[in-house]
């Protein structure tokens, strides 16, 4: 190692070393490294899991809330008990004397009685009476966002910095199940009563409610499809219409109905008007494709530097493993080529086990039967320069190498496995996620290879230049990893601060932050 080299190590040792001083850079350089065991964040996680299975006592509106929305999954599933509704319901009704003004407690109070003895008239007049005051609040809020956000919180607190792929995850855990619920609910409403206009109006206002309110992107669709199934006063909502000018017209009638009563007609048509301005600039596809898209950059930012940092240490130990073979002596004895054999067998028949393919068996049991490969006046000494083509290929084999283990250590970390669903990535034994693993593989046993071949071009034995190769080849990732760990702390640390606030405003209210995007 010449000057130049030393100053360049120390320059990025240097670097690496104020970087793990600082509590902001700190957690990045920690949080991607592979195969850590389970730290703070994750047992944060797995507690949150596990409390899913476990309803908190309903003590306070948002552990209520979780009650209901529990029941609402149960119910969709169509395993809801008789018992379990009338307990829902009486929640609802609680929730509801606590919070006067909003509507979320009687429209799932609506939901419940009506369930609880599967629709029949007794149910209808108090479950239509809990709707129809629904209709007259002022606010929806099911207090996930409340739950989401102290989640966020924990996660942070865990990790020591404010990860933009904590609320990626949280994004996640949103249930839409309520709102689908109370829509389906509706419908049960409306069918016997298509042309009530009382309840025409009350569905409008809690279908408004509902969607102004929501904090998702799927409870919203959920309230402007509950407006538009209660304006056009058809129980199977508006594709069943024959055109548009069909649905048009039913609005038009619904507000000559309310003639009578200008407040309220002025009232709904606002609630029309929304509704088909909600429809205007709420691409669903393309905002859930940036949901996807805000995670995978999360994700990235979050690893790459604890990754970079792990590349660049396993090339020092190439490069250490290098300097071991020069000093115990080995290059310079002459091993029996039956040795060589034994090891060609086994190395294939490993591959082979591990792969179950052909053609990477074969080509590993060839490369290590070249070391047996004997030539009759062979060189001794030191092996120095290989020539620009030999170092040329050891830059090229780190750098496929190194690019092939970053994705493959990303995507094994723990935060790519909780945001496999949110960031639609494949899990850490999916095939497609090997893929690079086995690229690398492949690419270190290129390194070897060139040994025996540069050995027979140049006359020296192939055990003589394999520690060349692993100096040169680990020298090459560890100089370029850690150097690239470097400048990418402060770059991923930047750019995921920023991706962090626009996340949490996705998290607390989707459909807002989507929004202010298209102004």
């Amino acid at each position: 190692m010449n000057r130049s080299t030393r100053a360049l190590f120390g320059a990025i040792v240097g670097a690496l070393i104020v970087l793990f001083a600082h509590p902001s850079s700190r957690p990045y350089l920690i949080a991607g490294w592979p195969w850590r065991p389970p730290g703070n964040v994750d047992r944060v996680i797995e507690n949150g899991e596990a409390r899913k299975s476990t309803l908190p006592s309903p003590l306070s509106a948002g552990d209520a809330a979780v009650w209901l929305q529990t029941a609402a999954e149960i119910d969709l599933a169509g395993k809801l008990t008789l018992d379990q509704a009338l307990l829902s319901a009486e929640l609802a009704r609680q929730g509801s004397s606590n919070e006067p003004d909003n509507a979320f407690w009687l429209q799932m109070e609506s939901v419940y009685l009506f369930g609880a003895l599967r629709g029949t008239s007794p149910a209808r007049t108090p479950s239509m009476k809990a709707w129809m005051e629904a209709s007259r609040r002022t606010t929806w809020n099911d207090h996930q966002s409340e739950r989401l956000n102290m989640d966020v919180r924990q996660m942070d607190g865990a990790d020591y910095a404010p990860f933009s792929w904590h609320r990626s995850l949280a994004m996640v855990q949103r249930s839409d199940a309520t709102a689908r619920r109370i829509l389906i609910h509706s419908r049960a409403l409306l069918s016997p009563n298509p042309s009530s206009l009382d309840l025409r109006v009350a569905s409008v206002r809690n279908g408004s409610l509902l969607r102004d309110g929501s904090k998702s992107l799927g409870q919203a669709l959920a309230g402007a499809r509950l407006v538009d199934l209660s304006a056009f006063g058809d129980a199977k909502g508006p594709l069943s219409l024959a055109t548009p000018r069909a649905g048009q017209e039913a609005r038009g009638q619904l507000l000559k109905d309310l003639a009578d009563n200008p407040e309220e007609r002025r009232a709904i048509a606002v609630a029309l008007a929304e509704n088909d301005a909600w429809y205007a600039f709420q691409p669903t596809a393309e905002f859930v494709q940036m949901r996807v898209d805000r995670a995978r950059q999360g994700l990235a930012a979050c690893v790459i530097p604890g990754v970079l940092l792990a590349i660049g240490i396993m090339g020092a130990l190439v490069v250490a493993l290098g300097m071991a073979l020069e000093k115990s002596g080995l290059p310079t004895r002459e091993a029996k080529p039956v040795f060589f054999y034994v090891m060609a067998l086994v190395a294939g028949l490993a591959t082979y086990a591990g792969s179950r393919m052909v053609f990477p068996t074969l080509w590993i049991f060839i490369a290590t039967l070249s070391f047996a490969v004997s030539q009759e006046r062979r060189r001794t000494g030191t092996v120095s320069d290989l020539g620009y083509v030999f170092k040329g290929i050891q830059l090229v084999l780190a750098v496929t190498i190194g690019i092939s283990s970053a994705l493959y250590l990303s995507g094994i970390s723990s935060q790519a496995q909780w945001l496999a669903e949110a960031a639609a990535l494949p899990s850490a034994n999916d095939p497609l996620a090997q893929v690079p693993l086995h690229f690398s593989l492949l690419g270190l046993s290129v390194v070897v290879a060139t040994a025996p071949a540069w050995g027979l071009l140049y006359r020296f034995s192939p055990l003589a230049v394999l520690p060349v190769a692993f100096k040169q080849f680990g020298g090459f990732v560890a100089t370029g990893a850690l150097s690239l760990a470097v400048l990418a702390t402060p770059l991923c640390l930047s750019y995921d601060r920023r991706l962090s606030e626009e996340t949490t405003q996705m998290l607390v209210n989707e459909p807002n932050h989507y929004l202010s995007q298209a102004h």
